[in-house]
């Protein structure tokens, strides 16, 4: 396609040029941005050393990328943007993305240094040689094989988050200097041109609920580019489009309770970021989206905060990090909408450094980063709830404060999941208490399909039950599941001394699984499994993955003891199960794992159709007695179980019905 396609009206190079000066207000676009750079390097010269590691890096070609083992990885110089040497689909669309242009610009901007600069341009005109784009055709199968599944540079994916991530940053930093030549810029449109051209007439063919995080990126680089670029010819139907689109992407995806659909908090604060920045376009260029889209991503918080640990990451559910990336979903949110209680929230579970660190990444984008910085720890006007239930998502955060060592548990239903970032653990959970990580998800490793891939997703490697070893439903790719039966959010109880969730699900059918767990006293965790319908020879095993490899079975007491830097677990189970400790790890992020135990308690003596199981789980400082449990047989009766246990003398009955659960307890 040639330059003069693509404009509104027949114009040079050099006429282009000159108007993207004048619509860019470059004077002033460029005064804006140096001095956001003076006042990184006067107040904040911690972002410029970072900054110039980074691009000292991407200079030589070096790069961590999927696949890389979480270390800097020679891609070529300039790189090769199809090879695929480590065999991980995601190294080439990452690359692809070219965030590492955002570090070499600002590079550049913050020290002057052209050659930071003339490594991108040199790139750009690499890509823009060697990557034309595939012909666009609106066929299903056709639109499938080139945008949607290929590794390659075109996947559309990647075509959006150019657009909206990486390659504005050209403009906003080079426009009106040298190194942005008109001949340049006129390829850089011709270019911005066929990536509208896939977003608009491409995705609406995948994704016709608009109901998957990947439109919603795909329209948000559709908003940016139209923005960027006001003179191409389609620009104005563009930006209706796209805001039409983010629209339905905020209707589809967000649910009343303020979840993201695929019930992911990685992908969730992730749709946070993105919608908030498309708020953020809006606001610098005039547009307006409904009341009902700013409402729904503003609850968005709700879900953030709660999936949070008091420890300070995310719960690291389905495909997600134990990262921090709540902090950004809040500063965001402050970006688009003003408000900074989210963030100082988290100040106080993560540490001012840590919410720094965060800011920092973004810190390009924030509107007045002095005043910002100046009101972050002022006092929070409200606290939230300590239960969130997300009704749609079939998944409850319970904790008993707002405080790093509160208890907190993370508890999900979802069956059948929204898609295949979800795992394999229907009525699991993630447990924290006194400052650390106890009972842990794994995280999600990688997105190799590999065997790496199918542990980590197991049932086995996540605190939930299998019966006769097998998972709840069938894994068959690292994307593709089998049928999967319904599962249920039955009861959440928030009492000022009880904390709890029941749950049941019919994946084992004919056996039925119901499971509550419960927070009492910010003392311990109890949890109760019930199971009817099972085959005589039929045995279930219960797992507890641990976030430590410190880890005894005591068989005569039928308990678990484990230490977790300076915080020790006694895990008491049932006297007819038996213990074993298997081997595991924990994905904090991407490509890193680290070696953990988790505990399997297995029943595979008892032959009745009907049976029921408890775990008292007590977490303890180590600088204190480790505590005593005593857990009495269970009381079975026609509709109702009672369970009895002891903590340091301290007697619980919990009684559990068809109503419900309660929790008598006795002096």
């Amino acid at each position: 396609m040639k330059f003069s396609d693509v404009l509104n009206i027949e114009t040079t190079p050099d006429q282009f040029y000159q108007n993207m000066l004048v619509q860019s207000n470059v004077a002033a676009m460029r005064q804006a941005t140096q001095a956001r750079a003076q006042i990184i390097v006067e107040k904040f010269p911690q972002v410029v050393t970072l900054t110039l590691e980074q691009a000292e890096l991407a200079m030589q070609g070096l790069h961590i990328l999927p696949g890389t083992e979480a270390r800097p990885y020679f891609v070529g110089n300039p790189p090769d943007w199809y090879a695929n040497p480590v065999h991980d689909n995601e190294y080439v669309w990452v690359l692809n993305r070219m965030f590492y242009w955002r570090t070499l610009l600002a590079a550049f901007t913050l020290t002057g240094q052209r050659r930071f600069a003339q490594k991108v341009i040199g790139e750009l005109r690499d890509w823009l040689a060697r990557c034309p784009c595939p012909p666009i055709v609106t066929d299903f199968a056709t639109v499938y094989d080139s945008f949607s599944h290929p590794v390659t540079p075109w996947r559309s994916l990647e075509v959006g988050i150019r657009m909206y991530e990486t390659w504005p940053w050209i403009v906003d930093h080079l426009l009106g200097t040298d190194l942005l030549t008109p001949e340049i810029l006129a390829d850089l449109a011709v270019s911005f041109h066929m990536h509208g051209e896939v977003l608009s007439t491409i995705c609406p063919v995948f994704w016709p609920k608009a109901d998957h995080n990947h439109y919603l990126m795909e329209n948000l680089g559709l908003l940016k580019l139209a923005c960027t670029f006001p003179s191409l010819k389609k620009s104005a139907l563009w930006k209706d489009h796209a805001v039409h689109e983010l629209e339905r992407c905020a209707a589809a995806q967000i649910t009343e309770d303020g979840g993201q659909i695929e019930g992911c908090p990685h992908y969730h604060n992730g749709c946070v970021y993105w919608f908030c920045l498309a708020q953020h376009i809006a606001n610098r260029y005039d547009l307006r989206f409904s009341d009902d889209y700013t409402r729904r991503v503003k609850n968005m918080l709700t879900y953030s905060l709660n999936s949070f640990r008091p420890t300070g990451t995310s719960v690291p559910w389905g495909d997600s990090d134990a990262d921090r990336i709540a902090i950004n979903s809040a500063l965001w949110e402050h970006i688009a909408f003003g408000d900074l209680d989210a963030m100082r929230l988290l100040v106080q579970l993560s540490g001012t450094k840590a919410v720094y660190q965060e800011l920092f990444k973004n810190i390009w984008h924030i509107p007045d980063i002095e005043r910002l910085f100046a009101e972050l720890e002022q006092p929070i006007s409200r606290v939230p709830a300590r239960v969130s239930w997300q009704h749609n998502l079939k998944q409850v955060m319970l904790r008993t404060g707002w405080d790093s060592d509160a208890f907190s548990l993370f508890f999900a239903a979802r069956s059948p999941v929204n898609n295949s970032h979800a795992h394999i653990d229907p009525m699991g959970f993630d447990f924290t208490a006194l400052g650390k990580p106890l009972i842990v998800d794994p995280g999600r490793y990688c997105y190799r399909d590999d065997e790496d891939r199918r542990t980590f997703k197991s049932a086995a490697w996540h605190n939930t039950l299998t019966v006769n070893h097998r998972d709840p439903f069938e894994y068959k790719t690292s994307w593709v599941y089998g049928s999967q039966k319904e599962a249920s959010i039955l009861h959440v109880i928030d009492q000022p001394r009880l904390l709890a969730v029941e749950a049941i699900q019919h994946n084992y059918e004919p056996t039925v699984h119901r499971r509550a767990v419960l927070l009492i006293d910010s003392t311990a965790l109890i949890v109760l499994d019930h199971l009817t319908g099972l085959q005589p020879d039929s045995s279930v095993q219960i797992y507890y993955h641990l976030d430590t490899t410190d880890v005894t079975w005591n068989p005569q007491q039928h308990q678990a003891t484990a230490h977790i830097s300076d915080v020790g677990l006694v895990i008491a189970s049932d006297e007819n199960l038996q213990g074993a400790l298997l081997p595991g790890r924990v994905s904090d992020f991407l490509d890193t794992a680290r070696a953990s135990i988790r505990l399997r308690l297995e029943d595979v003596s008892s032959h009745l159709p009907e049976r029921v199981y408890v775990s008292v789980i007590v977490p303890h400082r180590l600088t204190t007695p480790v505590p005593q449990v005593t857990l009495q047989r269970l009381k079975q009766g026609k509709e109702q179980l009672l369970c009895s246990f002891d903590i340091n003398g301290r007697s619980y009955i919990v009684q559990w019905d068809n109503q419900g659960l309660s929790l008598p307890v006795c002096p």
